[in-house]
């Protein structure tokens, strides 16, 4: 399982900081830092202010290779309200992981010191993963946070068979998560499978690429295709 987690963007406002922290995120260890709201990185080089050159040269240089780690979200940003008000709300809609902040004046059990990360806690200690059930929402869900990152999104299933409606639920459900936050999907989407045409039942190569075509034409944009 990959967790969505919010990080108050002043935290990274020091190298030292900004290194230990961002190295805590990435799909390997199940973390993606949520980019809450949009302008996310602009919210981090706006509080460089007071680092001196060399030091912010190496944050922005930084920034600029952090975007596999990022989560794009559609979560509701009130510019009226601080970032850790405005990440407690969107909590309540939609739970984060945890929220990294500086600081918890309201003492919200899900926002954690940033300053002070415990390994141990529940919060932020990523648990071994569940088995998914087999079924093509579990599954989907299960993946659904990191097959949004990439602009090439390739599918391998040497089983798959995506003329009987089983097969097809599930690779519908995985191009339904593929949808970004903004409507897109990836560049280019890849299915990888393997066709035996002697085996017993296996349909015609012609009937087999138009169930898969059928299916990506039910979910993505069919010029991308």
């Amino acid at each position: 399982m990959v967790y969505e987690f919010a990080l108050e963007p002043t935290l990274l406002n020091r190298w030292e900081q900004f290194r230990y922290l961002v190295e805590k995120f990435d799909v390997s260890q199940g973390r993606l830092i949520s980019r809450f709201p949009g302008e996310w990185k602009k919210m981090v080089y706006d509080s460089l202010v007071e680092c001196k050159d060399r030091e912010k040269a190496r944050i922005e240089e930084a920034l600029r290779r952090i975007d596999h780690r990022l989560l794009v979200t559609a979560r509701a940003y009130n510019d009226g309200s601080s970032w850790l008000e405005n990440a407690e709300a969107s909590h309540v809609l939609k739970a984060f992981r945890a929220i990294i902040a500086g600081d918890n004046p309201r003492r919200h059990a899900e926002v954690i010191d940033g300053k002070d990360l415990d390994e141990t806690s529940p919060l932020w200690a990523i648990p071994d993963p569940p088995r998914v059930p087999r079924s093509a929402a579990n599954f989907a869900a299960a993946v659904g946070p990191f097959i949004k990152m990439g602009n090439v999104l390739i599918l391998i299933d040497p089983n798959v068979r995506p003329h009987e409606r089983r097969y097809a639920n599930s690779l519908t459900a995985l191009l339904e998560m593929a949808r970004r936050a903004d409507g897109s999907f990836p560049m280019r989407i890849e299915l990888h499978m393997r066709y035996n045409p002697n085996v017993d039942k296996a349909p015609r190569w012609s009937g087999l690429l138009r169930s898969v075509r059928d299916t990506f034409l039910l979910w993505c944009r069919s010029e991308r295709i």
